[in-house]
């Protein structure tokens, strides 16, 4: 379609976005209505699909005022965590509004354990993962009411890392030797 600069595309839970950035000379309302009439015509939409909104969006909120890319000899978890420091640090700045990683990955915790290293300490993958869920903990427990207002409960326990996922213990003998779940099994961050 004439008109067009850029497409940016963001996919996040059940909810997708085409940012569409117009050429100077190009009238953007004109575009706007060109991009409603063909999204009308399109013969079979998914019957779950709620409504599709096209509209204008400010110039800052689009394009933003900085963007900030990260590259390097770096894998990928190194660099997210570089950016997310990053983000850290300039949502700290006084005045700005929004920061986002349009490329975000979401973490992954990977656990193997292997039936040899089960039966060498006599224990089951039941056993494993009940020690894991109290560290995979983040959610909300509730409200309490108060005279000053509500108060959200919230526990905020999930493992953050493989270094402290594999502290989590499994088995405290009676002599006080404990079994880590770093002891059973192989356990790797990514994304």
């Amino acid at each position: 379609m004439s008109g067009i600069k850029r497409l940016y595309t963001e996919i996040e839970q059940g909810e997708g976005a085409i940012k569409v950035s117009v050429l100077p000379n190009y009238d953007p309302e004109l575009i706007i209505n060109t991009i409603q009439a063909r999204i009308q015509s399109i013969p079979r939409l998914p019957k779950n699909l709620e409504k599709i909104e096209v509209r204008p969006v400010l110039r800052n909120d689009d394009d933003g005022v900085s963007w900030v890319a990260l590259h390097g000899p770096a894998d990928a978890l190194s660099l997210q965590r570089y950016g997310e420091h990053i983000r850290a640090e300039l949502e700290r700045i006084s005045g700005v509004r929004q920061v986002r990683n349009y490329f975000e990955t979401p973490y992954e915790i990977a656990i193997e354990v292997s039936a040899a290293k089960l039966h060498q300490y006599q224990l089951s993958l039941h056993d494993v993962t009940e020690a894991i869920h109290p560290a995979s903990l983040d959610q909300s427990n509730g409200l309490v009411k108060t005279p000053a207002g509500e108060l959200q409960l919230r526990v905020k326990g999930k493992a953050q890392a493989a270094a402290s996922i594999g502290n989590v213990v499994l088995r405290t003998s009676p002599n006080g030797t404990r079994l880590r779940l770093g002891d059973v099994a192989v356990i790797r961050d990514g994304l």
